[in-house]
């Protein structure tokens, strides 16, 4: 204004520059802060100044959208559908910050903010990401997110280490453990173990325990996974044949000789009381393994009527007396007395020693009292020529009830005879002795003993090689 006449000119300047005049000017000014100054003109010729700030400022830039690397997924529970974590930490706004972000698949919002996670069907899904900038503008970009359909991973079977067992009780079968426990599966759990022999479902589960046959067994185990996936892996198990087991039945009285030290030998076949033995001289003897040495004459007794082997025998009739020996020599005889049911070298029920008489020592005989009173008796002798010095030997004496006696040596008959006559006059208070004969006359005998066993009943052929080809050893 001009309170005394009128404005003869405007004139616009900027740094010192003349870029426009007039009242009201249009002109170009550059992007950032312009301090614009304003000389006006009266028609006196007197001059005003004034300044305007005029701002430009730099258009809005647009963000910059990143939705991530492309992913490839599998449908893990065969669902049809894989959670997915999207990524759109990577978009930026170069001249601001960025208000939204958008995920978008086949035109349908399906999530929003930078990390969302989201099911994503199986196949190829372009999922769009839309940011937007704090002035509205907006950019997109598209990440590839494929979801593989399920594929079940077969489990991994293992059986086990092979096992080698024996068949301890000789019943033709023996009880494994088996052990499934290392089978695993990558993607899911094992749904059951089956166990096959000859095809042939013989137990299920991880470690099952089942009766395998004497003979190598090879045992397939099939595990099933929880996608229905099968794995096989096969263990063998090995039984073995157990030693051939002995006849128990009608066994009164054993003697294995596993004490391995002391005075006693103990009756070990758990018929009635057990009729125990002493060695009266232990410093003549010598244990072993399931033995004992006579080194010089002593007496391995019962001390005390050996009733319950008499009695059982003069009830039956008929009895069994089995000896696994080996005769220290073969000079020693009389006979030398080896098993001995008796009182002295006259009163006997039964003696079996080495020699016949004070002659042949390599044989072995049998003397068997039928009627004390009248001295009536059965011997029967093994050939001159058995007793080998310190070869072992399985000899067994059976009767039967009606008289028949037999010898057997390493499981063969060598020798029989027939003697009627009732067992039930034998005197039920004679004691039971090895290696010598009680009384007022001695008749010793050196070697080792290996198992002495008594039967009442008299043991067949069969069963006599039987307990041959079980050796021995009582187990």
């Amino acid at each position: 204004t001009d309170s005394d006449g009128t404005i003869a000119s405007y004139s616009w300047m900027l740094n010192a520059v003349e870029i426009a005049t007039g009242v009201n000017p249009t002109v170009d000014v550059p992007v950032g802060a312009n301090d614009i100054t304003l000389v006006v003109t009266d028609d006196g010729g007197a001059q005003n100044i004034d300044t305007v700030l005029v701002t430009v400022n730099s258009p809005n830039v647009a963000p910059t959208a990143a939705a991530g690397p492309d992913q490839t997924l599998t449908d893990g529970d065969n669902n049809g559908v894989e959670p997915v974590t999207l990524d759109g930490s990577g978009s930026t706004d170069a001249d601001g910050t960025i208000a939204s972000y958008s995920w978008m698949l086949n035109a349908v919002e399906i999530a929003t903010g930078v990390n969302p996670t989201v099911n994503v069907p199986v196949g190829a899904n372009d999922i769009t990401l839309t940011v937007t900038d704090d002035d509205g503008a907006q950019n997109i970009d598209t990440v590839l997110v494929t979801a593989n359909a399920y594929i079940n991973q077969p489990p991994t079977a293992a059986a086990g280490p092979d096992q080698t067992l024996t068949d301890s009780d000789n019943n033709g079968v023996e009880p494994v453990t088996l052990d499934g426990s290392g089978s695993t599966d990558s993607d899911g759990t094992i749904a059951s173990y089956s166990w096959m022999l000859n095809a042939v479902e013989i137990a299920t589960g991880v470690n099952p325990t089942v009766n395998v046959p004497v003979g190598a067994n090879d045992i397939t185990l099939v595990v099933t996974d929880d996608g229905g996936a099968v794995a096989f892996d096969n263990v063998l198990v090995t039984v073995n044949a157990g030693g051939a087991a002995r006849v128990t039945s009608n066994l009164i009285a054993l003697y294995d000789f596993e004490e391995g030290g002391g005075a006693a030998v103990n009756d070990v076949s758990g018929y009635g009381s057990p009729l125990n033995l002493s060695i009266r001289d232990t410093a003549a003897t010598s244990w072993g393994a399931g033995t004992l040495t006579i080194n010089s004459p002593t007496f391995v007794e019962s001390g005390i009527p050996a009733s319950k082997i008499n009695n059982a025998i003069m009830a039956s009739g008929a009895f069994t007396s089995e000896a696994w020996i080996a005769a220290a020599n073969d000079t020693q005889n009389g006979p030398a007395r080896i098993v001995t049911l008796s009182e002295d070298v006259d009163d006997r029920n039964y003696t079996l020693g080495q020699g016949v008489g004070r002659t042949d020592p390599t044989a072995i005989q049998a003397r068997l009292e039928i009627d004390p009173v009248s001295g009536y008796q059965i011997r029967i002798n093994a050939p001159v020529g058995t007793i080998v010095p310190g070869q072992l030997l399985h000899v067994v004496y059976t009767r039967t009830a009606d008289g028949t006696s037999t010898m057997y040596v390493n499981g063969t008959p060598v020798a029989s005879g027939v003697a009627a006559g009732s067992l039930a006059n034998w005197d039920p208070n004679y004691t039971l002795t090895l290696a010598n004969e009680p009384g007022w006359s001695q008749r010793p005998w050196l070697g080792a003993f290996h198992l002495v066993a008594f039967y009442d009943r008299a043991l067949s052929g069969a069963e006599v090689g039987q307990n041959f080809n079980a050796g021995p050893q009582d187990g």
